[in-house]
């Protein structure tokens, strides 16, 4: 019985620790892609949509989270509804999508997207709209542009 107990606490604790390391993995990515497409930002201003869990301990952060997208440089959201196409109308944010099928359907709008699949994270930057806005990419990140 205490061997079995041990086993269900231990993964309980090995899940928590991995849900941790995706969430901090997430933020990192996230942190990446606002510094490269708003470099000349120190602190980028980054609507972070529902889906995304801000980790607890938010002092190395280098993007400012904000809860308003009209006070956002750049959105990241799995969903784009009737709000934030309302952030977007004025043509001052950048949006980035948390879902393929969303990139797919806003492609005209969204300078990208990043989801997971099969536990991998996937980035895909627009570069046909990058271009249009004078996004320079660096070399590093040509594969990832479509």
């Amino acid at each position: 019985m205490k061997r079995i107990l041990f086993a269900f606490l231990f993964t309980i604790v090995l899940v928590g620790a991995m849900a941790q390391e995706a969430l901090d993995l997430q933020m990192r990515i996230i942190e990446n892609l606002s510094h490269l497409l708003l470099r000349h930002e120190p602190a980028p201003r980054v609507y972070l949509g529902p889906s995304i869990e801000l980790p607890e301990d938010r002092s190395g952060l280098t993007i400012v989270p904000v809860r308003d997208c009209m006070k956002a440089q750049i959105l990241f959201v799995r969903q784009i509804d009737d709000s934030i196409a309302s952030c977007l109308a004025d043509g001052r944010r950048l949006l980035f999508t948390l879902s393929y099928r969303e990139y797919l359907r806003h492609r005209d709008r969204a300078v990208g997207a990043f989801f997971w699949q099969k536990g991998r994270p996937n980035i895909i930057l627009n570069g046909e709209l990058l271009e249009r806005l004078g996004v320079e990419i660096p070399r590093k990140y040509e594969k990832y542009v479509e």
